[in-house]
């Protein structure tokens, strides 16, 4: 008996007297399931599948809190005086001073405030005991509206603890509670040719060959900032820190940053003759942007198709301000700086220029121009993220050592990605295939 629509109350009797009598973790029947999914995506431990492998892992571990959880209170205000109150359906602990959020929701429209209301009381909360670990959140709801599943998966996307659950009134009374494994689940590879869609920016510095040590050292702390929040921001591409020869007694160390810009196609960097093959059609933002860019090239152009040259390039030039160019390779390096030890370090190294860090080029420009075209180039650390470390591990790569290396492991990158016109068009047309 599947009632979509019962008194709230119902609902929180009912998880006050499990809570009471230790049944929660009991009565969520596709625990298995979780368990199944997790043992699925562990075993190909793909980077790409991070989000919903750590996602389950942790609605698991929520699910044998709900085991041994307590009941602290249950629609009793959080707010600290002179705030309004906020009221929790359910606030539960547990021995190891976990603190469970327990949010009902029985009516189609409230649902879609669950999830506000749940990070307002943490915060509350947090603002009243700050030496709290984070709080988890749980979300028990029949009607799960794209408004309410979007903003659990926000939640999950962000690393935090939440479990949520759908509600079924059994003909005896209880309740039963199945966890929204499909929540879990993020696709976010996408087919792009590496050596376009991928743009770097090269953070570098001349130095005496005796302060080599020195510069790499630091360019491997700035590297590990960088490759963080790349994975945090399901990003694809690699980081490397490399070294030339500027004279017989100065040395050039660069650390590079590689990530996917995701409006490549319309950048300026793709021949005019690249044909990625079949392009599927624009769904979600990806069509709000299609269709404001057709408006805006109308705009300028208007419906005729007899519009002179310099009219279609005014207008072609509109649309693509719709689609702006990623400069993330640049903002994350120029932020992961510190500057503090940048100016030690040319005081006491740098007679004329120092640090420098360039702006965005495409992976082609840069690997024909910057990586294979100086002499002597020696890599100290190549950091790959997202796809490119699935493929690596996939084909069983070992660290590349030198340019040419890095360039015949990015053409190989290339074709697995399913883009053979970006080879043919590639910054190293006869890479050997290694």
């Amino acid at each position: 008996m599947n009632r979509e629509f019962i008194p709230e109350k119902q609902l929180q009797n009912w998880f006050v007297d499990a809570a009471n009598n230790n049944r929660l973790g009991d009565a969520i029947q596709n625990r298995e399931a979780l368990k199944e999914r997790l043992l699925e995506l562990q075993s190909t431990a793909r980077t790409t599948d991070a989000v919903s492998r750590d996602g389950i892992a942790r609605a698991l571990r929520i699910c044998e809190l709900l085991d041994e959880a307590d009941k602290l209170s249950a629609d009793r205000s959080v707010a600290l005086p002179g705030y309004n109150q906020m009221r929790p359906d359910l606030v539960l602990f547990t021995s190891s001073a976990h603190y469970l959020l327990v949010e009902l929701k029985t009516q189609p429209g409230p649902e879609r405030q669950g999830v506000q209301e749940l990070l307002a009381y943490s915060s509350a909360m947090k603002m009243a005991m700050p030496y709290v670990s984070d709080f988890i959140y749980i979300i028990v709801a029949n009607s799960w509206e794209p408004l309410l599943s979007f903003s659990v998966r926000a939640l999950i996307l962000e690393g935090k603890r939440v479990l949520p659950l759908k509600w079924n009134l059994l003909p005896n009374g209880e309740f039963a509670l199945d966890a929204k494994l499909d929540l879990f689940e993020f696709d976010f590879v996408q087919p792009y040719a590496p050596f376009y869609a991928m743009t770097t920016s090269t953070f570098a510095v001349t130095h005496p060959n005796r302060a080599r040590f020195e510069a790499s050292k630091y360019f491997r702390w700035v590297a590990r900032g960088v490759f963080a929040e790349c994975r945090r921001l399901q990003q694809a591409g690699f980081a490397i820190i490399w070294a030339n020869p500027a004279n017989q007694n100065d040395q050039i160390t660069s650390l590079t940053l590689a990530t996917v810009n995701q409006h490549w196609q319309h950048g300026e960097h793709v021949p005019s003759d690249f044909n990625p093959g079949p392009i599927a059609s624009p769904s979600g933002i990806g069509r709000v942007v299609h269709k404001s860019a057709k408006q805006a090239y109308i705009k300028v152009a208007g419906k005729a198709d007899a519009a002179d040259f310099w009219t279609q390039s005014a207008a072609s030039e509109a649309a693509a301000q719709l689609y702006p160019q990623s400069s993330l390779s640049y903002e994350l390096l120029d932020g992961s700086r510190l500057r503090p030890f940048e100016r030690d370090f040319e005081e006491k190294y740098c007679s004329n220029e120092g640090f420098s860090l360039g702006g965005d080029c495409s992976l082609s420009i840069y690997l024909k121009w910057q990586l294979t075209y100086h002499w002597g180039v020696q890599v100290q650390a190549f950091l790959p993220f997202g796809e490119l470390k699935d493929f690596i591990r996939l084909r069983q790569f070992s660290k590349p050592v030198d340019a040419q290396e890095v360039a015949s492991l990015l053409e190989q990158f290339s074709a697995y990605k399913d883009y053979p016109h970006s080879v043919r068009h590639g910054y190293y047309d006869d890479a050997p295939v290694r």
